[in-house]
């Protein structure tokens, strides 16, 4: 009997940092139905974690923009130079009336490349030579920009954010990707509906699959004179961290306000420029990027009052999952797939409107720990809706229907 094997590419994994967690959350739920793992991650090789014993291969795509220049040539000019051409020339017409500006044009060029590199990597084509292949693309952008140049193969896309939304940035060869994805995996309904509406063709081929996050019992219980908040995200001007810190520093006017921020970015000089003129009665804890598990450590082991993101866009939030697993409440705005998050029969804590004030973000802050449902309650909701091994086998199975022998892309 023939082997199955998977090639799975990354931005990350299984480097501990960036996409690792999410990755993580689905591997051990691949290899039990593929036989032979190959990883290919954008990341350069490190210290990695350890992987089950069905990852065979671990390559790093990371290398000089001359390189991928290299590697776009090899495949322009390899043996299927002309279905390369072909497909080329396709993208170009189809990208021609997309590209409004010159910062387009430029970043539809090195898409070009990276995915005409990703086809000319000698270890890629190794990795297809195989009866029973199939490639999961964990990212929407990144190497799945290869998709119009490999050959032939079933194909699955996960969409999350940044490589979903279409009305935030010039997202290159949208269709061309879809078009040779048998299956697009989609975090949420909200982003399922968003490509739908955009990309009519691929509705049938879309499938909502929802991340999740693992069971590491219950939190803390929170102290009863301390509002301590707990936010998890990159400081970058989408996330708005420096707009929950004026929201903090207001409500530690009266009362003495704990927060603890896990997560790195260019804004931290904005957020740490802030604090100097905050009360003394805000002890803000900035903790730049940490792994993971110390993330999930803090949740489990100290008093978290509530969770909050104040984004202005999100596909759904794998940090808000984490908490509510905990039967942490959460206070979030409403966007991008967040709302789903949300219970109609479980007082899950606050969504807020995206153009919330500070005022109502800051009574959110004060009363959700009081008026939301007892932890247990929330955790019981987690587990039905957002249990990461269950959703990693629900994904799983996708990705392996089309994996058969014969079946290949649309």
């Amino acid at each position: 009997m023939t082997s199955r094997r998977l090639i799975l590419f990354t931005n990350d994994y299984p480097n501990p940092q960036g996409d690792f967690p999410f990755v993580n959350n689905e591997i051990d739920a691949l290899c039990a139905r593929f036989d032979d793992v190959v990883i290919f991650s954008q990341r350069p090789r490190a210290d990695s974690t350890e992987t089950p014993t069905q990852v065979h291969e671990i390559h790093s795509l990371a290398t000089s923009g001359v390189q991928w220049i290299r590697r776009a040539c090899r495949a322009l000019g390899g043996p299927r130079r002309r279905a390369q051409a072909r497909a080329l020339w396709r993208v170009l017409r189809e990208e021609r009336p997309r590209i409004r500006s010159l910062g387009n044009a430029k970043v539809l060029a090195r898409a070009l490349v990276l995915g005409l590199g990703v086809a000319g990597d000698a270890r890629v084509h190794a990795a297809l030579d195989h009866p029973d292949v199939t490639v999961y693309h964990f990212w929407g952008l990144g190497p799945a920009f290869a998709v119009p140049f490999l050959p032939p193969v079933p194909t699955s896309v996960r969409l999350h954010r940044f490589d979903l939304y279409e009305d935030d940035a010039y997202l290159p060869l949208r269709t061309s990707v879809f078009r040779g994805a048998a299956k697009i995996l989609v975090v949420s309904e909200q982003g399922a509906e968003h490509v739908a509406a955009r990309h009519p063709e691929v509705r049938d081929r879309l499938v909502v699959s929802r991340l999740g996050s693992h069971d590491y019992g219950v939190s803390t219980a929170p102290e009863p004179d301390l509002l301590t908040v707990v936010s998890c995200s990159s400081l970058t001007g989408v996330k708005r961290v420096p707009l929950l810190a004026q929201v903090l520093a207001t409500l530690a006017a009266d009362r003495d306000v704990r927060w603890v921020h896990f997560g790195e970015g260019p804004e931290r000089d904005l957020v740490e420029a802030l604090l100097p003129d905050a009360p003394s009665t805000l002890h803000a804890d900035l903790r730049g990027y940490r792994p993971n598990a110390e993330v999930i450590a803090y949740l489990r082991d100290e008093p978290a009052s509530v969770f909050v993101n104040v984004s202005t866009s999100e596909g759904i939030p794998v940090s808000l999952m984490e908490a509510l697993s905990f039967g942490v409440p959460i206070v979030a705005t409403a966007v991008g797939g967040v709302p789903e998050l949300f219970s109609s029969t479980v007082n899950l804590g606050t969504l807020l409107d995206p153009a919330a004030t500070m005022e109502t973000i800051a009574a959110a802050l004060v009363a959700t720990p009081q008026t939301a449902a007892p932890r247990s309650a929330i955790r019981q909701f987690w587990a039905d809706a957002y249990n990461a091994p269950t959703n990693a086998a629900a994904a799983a199975d996708v990705i392996a229907a089309i994996a058969t022998p014969g079946k290949g892309t649309p």
